[in-house]
C-alpha cells in the first residue's frame, strides 16, 4: 500500500482512483511500510524508505482494499532505523485490527 501511495503522490495522482482500476483479485499479499518526505517547490516527494511508521493515509488505503478483498496476508516492512519491539508490535496490531474487522460477521436485525 505504501508503494501505491508513494507512487501516486509523486505523480500527483489519486491513489483511490488508481486502486479502483487495479485487479485486486490478483493480489496475494499486501506490504505496508513507512516513507520519507522531502519538500520540493513542486510539492512533496515521497521515498519508500521503510524506516518510519505506516502513515495514516496508507492505513486508510489498506482498510479500503481489505474491505473490498477481504483479509489478505499482510507484512509490515521496517528495514531502516528499526525501533523498539513495542512500536513494531503496535504496527502489526493495527494491521490485525483491520483484518479482524473484515472477518467479523455483520449483526442480523431481528
Amino acid at each position: 500500500m505504501n508503494n501505491v501511495f508513494v507512487t501516486c503522490t509523486n505523480h500527483r495522482m489519486d491513489p483511490r482512483a488508481w486502486l479502483a482500476d487495479f485487479p485486486l483479485d490478483l493480489v496475494g499479499e499486501i506490504h505496508l511500510g513507512g516513507h520519507a518526505e522531502e519538500s520540493l517547490p513542486s510539492g512533496p516527494l515521497l521515498i519508500d524508505a521503510h524506516g518510519t511508521p505506516v502513515a495514516d493515509p496508507v492505513w486508510a488505503l489498506y482498510a479500503e482494499v481489505i474491505a473490498r478483498t477481504g483479509p489478505l496476508p499482510t507484512l509490515v516492512e521496517w528495514d531502516n532505523d528499526v525501533p523498539e519491539w513495542s512500536i513494531l508490535r503496535a504496527e502489526a496490531a493495527r494491521a490485525q485490527a483491520i483484518l479482524d474487522h473484515e472477518r467479523m460477521p455483520l449483526a442480523c436485525a431481528s
